[in-house]
């Protein structure tokens, strides 16, 4: 078993309880595994992604390592400031090399995607006053190095939430302050500003993904709404090429919906994914739709049972145009595979009560890798096969018989006028350090 740090701690305690539970004669070369992340303070995790040759790379941040890490100042007082990080594992979930990358403030990265160049980009916020946060890019190479990094300020906090490569610029959306406005910004391959817009219908405006389209333009999901009374929908906005608006709607299934991600589909399409909760059920599902390239809806559906919080929702398309969910309810982690039309073809939940599932994406090797976070704030990364789950691994904790069942939703798309307000944002060269960090990896099967 692996030590994350020689001294103890919860992590320690932690990992003890998880080999005491789960201790399995594995092969550690095995294809499908489990691997837990994380020093003595806190971590969060963004996503995961395939690397170039074969790997995995992580993207999220941690108070353990780096610049200001958390630290005992007094008896009972711990400091530290969070730090962006990256985690560059083999396919097997062994670290290869850690890098955060930071200064004495608070940076977290909150997506992470395959530049233009061979290396990647990444996007998140960077506290560069004690009152409000910039929005933060960096551009590395496959080492993890720096080639450029940007902060984008205003007179208000900004949060980037998904950042995609299209053809030679970069498209970043988000919000500012709480859910006031929605953003998107166009970066050129140099990070300089191309154009920005702002957006918003309703109390509480946010964009959490966006994609390039077939078309050239750009698809937004995001929410909207009224967060105090827990009223909030889906909202999709569809722009040209230079960030003008083509259509907005917003999809209403009666209760407090929460999106998470939006893909293109093969016949220009969308694929709308994330949860819902009806408050007079006094439970949760998750929540997809299936619209035309105009935003029209040609089939949706919600995915529970009759007694579990089922949250989040966001999901990999197969190559057959298959949708790969994953969530996290009262019994662990779910996964459900659902055809083109929606019906449902497999379901696994993984009995780890503790941990929240965050991002899935679809690997080379036809299978599943997955980003979870613990209620004591490790990273947790999981890999499976394309039946969802973990033959031959050391992990056998698992069931596909969960009792969820697909029901058709009435929701119908309203199109909503938005305001927008063009800006002129500061952008600023930054000058973060790297520095090394030293978590350990704890496998379920060392």
């Amino acid at each position: 078993m692996e030590i994350i740090k020689l001294q103890v701690s919860k992590r320690l305690i932690l990992c003890f309880f998880i080999s005491i539970i789960f201790s399995f004669n594995c092969d550690n070369n095995n294809p499908n595994w489990i691997r837990i992340y994380g020093g003595d303070g806190v971590e969060n995790v963004a996503r995961v992604i395939e690397s170039y040759d074969n790997g995995y790379i992580i993207a999220g941040s941690t108070n353990s390592f780096g610049a200001d890490p958390y630290q005992q100042v007094f008896s009972d007082v711990y400091e530290g400031t969070s730090d962006g990080w990256l985690i560059k594992i083999n396919n097997s979930g062994k670290i290869i090399w850690q890098n955060t990358y930071g200064q004495a403030s608070n940076e977290n990265f909150w997506d992470i995607q395959y530049s233009n160049e061979g290396g990647y980009i990444l996007a998140g916020e960077k506290d560069i006053y004690h009152d409000r946060n910039s929005l933060w890019v960096l551009k590395i190479d496959q080492s993890g190095n720096i080639i450029w990094e940007k902060s984008i300020t205003g007179d208000k906090t900004y949060r980037a939430e998904s950042i995609q490569k299209t053809g030679d610029a970069y498209i970043i959306c988000g919000n500012v302050v709480d859910f006031e406005k929605a953003f998107v910004i166009k970066l050129n391959e140099d990070g300089s500003i191309n154009w920005e817009k702002y957006f918003t219908l309703y109390k509480n405006n946010a964009c959490l993904n966006v994609k390039a389209t077939i078309d050239g333009g750009f698809i937004l999901l995001g929410t909207t709404g009224d967060f105090k009374n827990e009223k909030m929908d889906y909202w999709v906005i569809k722009l040209d090429n230079k960030g003008d608006v083509l259509w907005s709607k917003i999809y209403d299934s009666s209760g407090n919906d929460s999106p998470s991600e939006i893909t293109v589909t093969t016949d220009g399409g969308y694929i709308l994914g994330g949860s819902t909760y009806i408050p007079w059920q006094s439970k949760s599902g998750l929540w997809v739709l299936k619209t035309d390239s105009d935003g029209n809806i040609q089939w949706q559906k919600k995915y529970s049972n009759k007694y579990a919080f089922i949250n989040f929702g966001y999901f990999t398309l197969d190559d057959d145009g298959s949708i790969v969910m994953v969530g996290y309810f009262d019994y662990g982690i779910l996964i459900i595979k659902i055809n083109p039309n929606g019906d449902i073809q497999w379901q696994t939940n993984y009995n780890l009560f503790s941990y929240y599932s965050n991002f899935i994406n679809h690997t080379k090797d036809n299978g599943y890798i997955i980003s979870a976070l613990s209620r004591e704030f490790n990273i947790m990364i999981l890999k499976i096969n394309n039946n969802g789950d973990m033959s031959g691994g050391c992990f056998n904790d698992y069931n596909s018989d969960n009792n969820i069942y697909s029901e058709d939703t009435n929701a119908y798309p309203s199109n909503t006028t938005i305001n927008v307000v063009n800006s002129n944002s500061l952008i600023a060269e930054t000058n973060v350090e790297i520095f090394d960090s030293y978590s350990g990896n704890k496998s379920f099967c060392d």
